[in-house]
C-alpha cells in the first residue's frame, strides 16, 4: 500500500487595515485603495452569496460603480499580490 501525502493551504487573508473603502455607504462610485500590494482582481456578492460581478485590476487603486446595484449590502472579495480579503460595503 503507497500512502500519499497531500498537503493543502489556504490564501493569506490580508488584515482589515490593508484595504479601504469609501465612501462606506455610498451612492453609486467606491474607491477601493490598497495600502500595500497590488490589486489583481475584485468580486462583488450579494448578501446570500450570489455571484454579481466580477474585474481584474493591475492597481492599489480603482473606482468601482455600484449605480447599477440596488440599495443593499453586498461584500468584496479583493484578491492581491498578497492575500485575499472580503469587506461589507453599503449601497444607498
Amino acid at each position: 500500500m503507497k500512502i500519499l501525502s497531500q498537503t493543502t493551504s489556504l490564501p493569506n487573508i490580508l488584515p482589515e487595515d490593508q484595504i479601504e473603502l469609501s465612501p462606506n455607504p455610498t451612492i453609486d462610485i467606491l474607491n477601493i485603495i490598497s495600502k500595500e500590494a497590488f490589486m489583481l482582481s475584485y468580486k462583488i456578492y450579494d448578501l446570500v452569496g450570489k455571484l454579481l460581478y466580477t474585474a481584474k485590476v493591475n492597481s492599489k487603486e480603482v473606482n468601482v460603480s455600484l449605480a447599477p446595484l440596488s440599495n443593499a449590502p453586498y461584500f468584496i472579495k479583493l484578491t492581491t499580490a498578497k492575500g485575499i480579503i472580503c469587506k461589507k460595503v453599503i449601497k444607498e
